[in-house]
């Protein structure tokens, strides 16, 4: 509603006056209230064709027919009526023009450019006659404009002319508001006035509130040479109550947090012209209301928002939250270790027997949304593992197929490592130069008591040549390392020493006893052999006290030999072997020497009584006692060494 105004005197007068003139000079069909669009025009020549376009081409009217013949004045045409056509133009406009009663404005005419003609005797400018033919208004005439504030909108209205007197040096116009359609000329006064303006273009803006308004416009040429055309165009306003604005999320997508489903964040605005920011509610399918932060459920939930404004006026849109579970479980094995041979995560078993060992374990699986993932193996937990390298892969599944990925475990199942038995450290006695044969025994046997053959060799800093019992060992300590292997390739090592020895001394061979005779009171040079033979080292020296060639004096002196081994081959000393003999030297009378009675002395039977001294046996007594314990005592120490 447009609220009741005065417009200003002076613009007020202009348009009246313009308007007047207008008036008192115009065709009957003027008098009687032009409807819009209607023609406002004199008798023509009936042979002159209507300048006027096509309806469809507004941008370029014909403005180029002859103007009329033999216009007549206005008083001779009482008859016409604006609601009629001229008769020579039935193609072009409807037989008559419709009532303003019954159809307004904004229905008879369409937006974006609404013509308005207006026909009369051709008007005079300042040197002659103005171009003939129609005016065209051209602008929005059903203008539509959503309000802004609660004050409404500022609608902008502009319209211009162009063709017939529009070139005129002077075109005057004014436009009105009014809550009421205006049908008249005459009906411009006390209403809302937007303006009186020169040009061929009327401009100006309105602030208006919500509802419908009509409004009108009248141009016309200045001219003290034309003051009697016009034309009267009728537009519509309308302000719309905008509907409220809202805003939703597009679809969302989320992850499953639990079996629950998952929280999610989203943002919903709505917002009026008039009220501002409003509140928006949003409900689920079931009707309950959702807020942002709230926990959705598995599946697809469509979430429904609405807002209102204070006029009533609603508006809903909605959007879609997908909570899925994509995530696969995750599962571990806790009896699974490192092999420390080769590095996997798997199992390492020790065979009960020749199959093998009981494979045990268990699973651990977790995953946010199933309680309870399935976790597939492809070797099930109780089963035997057979001796050697294997393995085996396993992988969890959630309810919604969500699967992890393959889990690579290695089975290694050890056979138990075979015995061997070797015998104790040995020592044996050299035979000769070469060692001595040495008799021993060894075995094996399997964790399943198989018995297994043990293969023996020298260990001298690596393995050496093969030895089997009996063979000969050469002097010092040999290491024998015995090996045993299983069908399972278990191995088993067990070492022994033999030490070969030489324990036993040479054996030492002297000459018999000696005896000599020598005048010499010093004694006499005695020259004997003695040898000494070793079983490992064969002839040894030997070494004698007093030693061959040595002077022995008068007596019987005892000679002793020695013999050694000649590098000790143990950590024993080398044994020592030891013989002895007398040596007897005599005075060369005493040899064979006979006694008072004529008999032997020390067996001896004498050759001759001549030669003894005179004094006969008691002068020899001495000497034959002498040599008498001499011998005897020589008896007594070989007897002992013996």
């Amino acid at each position: 509603m447009l609220p009741s105004r005065s417009p200003r005197l002076g613009a007020l007068a202009a348009a009246a006056s313009l308007v007047l003139l207008g008036a008192l000079a115009a065709p009957p069909a003027l008098a009687d209230d032009v409807a819009p669009g209607s023609e406002i025009s004199v008798a023509a020549d009936p042979q002159t064709p209507d300048p006027r376009p096509e309806p469809a081409e507004p941008a370029a009217p014909e403005t180029s027919g002859p103007a009329p013949a033999d216009p007549a004045p206005p008083a001779e045409q009482p008859s016409e009526q604006p609601s009629e056509q001229p008769s020579e133009q039935p193609s072009e406009q409807p037989s008559e023009q419709p009532d303003v009663e019954d159809s307004p404005a904004e229905e008879s005419r369409s937006a974006g450019d609404v013509r308005s003609e207006s026909q009369a005797l051709a008007p005079m400018g300042p040197i002659g006659p103005l171009a003939a033919g129609p005016v065209i208004v051209s602008g929005d005439s059903a203008i539509v404009v959503d309000a802004t504030s609660a004050a409404g909108a500022n609608v902008p209205i502009s319209f211009s002319v162009s063709g017939g007197w529009s070139d005129a040096p002077i075109v005057a116009s004014a436009c009105v508001l009014s809550d009421d359609p205006i049908n008249s000329v005459f009906a411009l006064f006390g209403l809302d006035f937007l303006g009186l303006q020169t040009g061929t273009t009327f401009s100006a803006s309105k602030q208006l509130a919500v509802g419908d308004y009509y409004g009108a416009c009248v141009f016309a040429p200045v001219s003290i040479y034309n003051l009697l055309q016009f034309t009267f165009h009728q537009f519509t306003v309308t302000v719309n109550d905008p509907a409220p604005t809202l805003v939703v999320p597009a679809d969302i997508e989320a992850e499953a947090v639990d079996a629950s489903g998952a929280p999610v964040s989203f943002a919903v605005s709505a917002n009026d012209a008039i009220d501002g920011p409003l509140a928006a509610t949003c409900v689920d399918p079931d009707g309950a209301t959702v807020a942002s932060g709230d926990v959705f459920p598995l599946g697809a939930t469509v979430v429904s928002c609405s807002t209102e404004n204070s006029r009533g006026a609603t508006v809903s849109d909605s959007f879609t939250v997908t909570v899925a579970d994509t995530t696969a479980p995750t599962f571990s094995i806790p009896e699974a270790t490192i092999d420390p041979e080769s590095g996997d995560l798997g199992f390492v078993l020790t065979a009960t027997d020749e199959n093998g060992a009981v494979l045990t374990y268990t699973t651990v699986a977790d995953d946010a949304v199933d309680p309870a993932p399935t976790v597939i193996c492809g070797r099930a937990s109780g089963t035997v593992a057979p001796i050697g390298l294997g393995s085996f892969t396993c992988h969890a599944v959630d309810a919604a197929g969500n699967e992890s990925a393959q889990l690579w475990l290695s089975v290694r199942v050890v056979a138990p490592a075979p015995s061997v038995t070797v015998p104790d450290d040995l020592t044996a006695e050299a035979t000769g130069p070469d060692g001595a044969p040495v008799a021993f025994a060894s075995s094996g046997l399997d964790f399943v008591g198989e018995t297994l053959a043990a293969e023996c060799r020298i260990d001298a800093d690596g393995p050496g040549d093969v030895v089997t019992s009996g063979a000969t060992f050469g002097l010092g300590e040999t290491d024998v390392v015995c090996r045993v292997e299983d069908r399972w390739g278990g191995v088993a090592t067990a070492t022994f020493t033999i030490a070969v020895v030489d324990t036993t001394a040479p054996v030492v061979t002297v000459p018999d006893d000696i005896t000599v005779e020598s005048e010499d009171p010093e004694g006499a040079p005695v020259a004997f052999e003695a040898s000494a033979y070793d079983a490992v080292n064969g002839a040894v020296p030997v070494t004698c006290t007093p030693a061959s060639g040595s002077t022995f004096a008068q007596g019987t002196t005892t000679v002793t030999c020695t013999a050694s081994d000649p590098a000790p081959v143990t950590l024993r000393l080398a044994p020592t072997a030891a013989a002895s003999f007398t040596v007897t030297v005599v005075e060369p009378d005493e040899v064979g020497g006979v006694d008072e009675e004529g008999g032997a002395v020390d067996g001896v039977e004498a050759s001759a009584t001549s030669g003894l001294p005179a004094a006969g046996a008691p002068a020899l007594l001495g000497p034959v006692l002498l040599g008498l314990l001499l011998l005897t005592a020589g008896g007594v120490l070989l007897r002992r060494r013996a």
